[in-house]
């Protein structure tokens, strides 16, 4: 029984694991001191070596500047091939000048992104070529973790792929552990 001067908030440190069975379920294991990625907690600014995930759908639905200003963010990676900011109505000019004044770098990363998307139908080929790919991209995931230390760091990918971007989190933690990740 809790007593009514207990926080309604607690705070639990740990890292978390995220998987999903052959169902599509997705589960999350916490424990203090694995060596799997931190959490981060919605609604509050990151720590400084954090990446951010999110679709534009997502900015869109919070709003760029606001998601920007309320994050701290530093620097937006953009794992798309094909960069479009018409979902934030905004053209690529009005968006690079929208976070120039904000005073976030933007940097579009194309050498990481999926180029295997219409390949997926087959998750554990998808799962080897997408591993490849960062393999062969070794140096850019470490280009990318040393940009997380100096975030925050707002990825955007195209679609939220657990998959994918469990393996990109996979390779930025081989690079170098200890970073915040918060999805929005």
């Amino acid at each position: 029984m809790e007593s009514k001067d207990q926080p309604i908030l607690r705070v639990v440190e740990g890292y978390a694991r995220r998987t999903s069975d052959r169902a599509g379920r997705l589960a999350v294991s916490v424990g203090a001191g694995s060596s799997e990625l931190q959490l981060g907690l919605p609604g509050l600014a990151p720590p400084r070596s954090a990446l951010i995930c999110a679709t534009v759908s997502a900015l869109g639905s919070r709003g760029l500047s606001e998601s920007l200003r309320e994050l701290g963010v530093r620097r937006i990676i953009d794992l798309r091939i094909a960069p479009s900011f018409l979902r934030l109505g905004l053209r690529s000019r009005a968006f690079a000048d929208l976070v120039e004044k904000l005073g976030v770098a933007y940097v579009h990363l194309v050498e990481l992104s999926n180029r295997f998307v219409g390949q997926s139908w087959h998750e554990e080929r998808y799962r080897q070529r997408v591993e490849r790919h960062l393999e062969d991209h070794v140096e850019l995931v470490e280009r990318l973790r040393e940009m997380v230390d100096d975030g925050p760091v707002m990825l955007i990918t195209a679609e939220q792929s657990e998959l994918e971007l469990g393996l990109l989190l996979q390779a930025l933690e081989r690079a170098s552990p200890g970073f915040g990740v918060q999805r929005m």
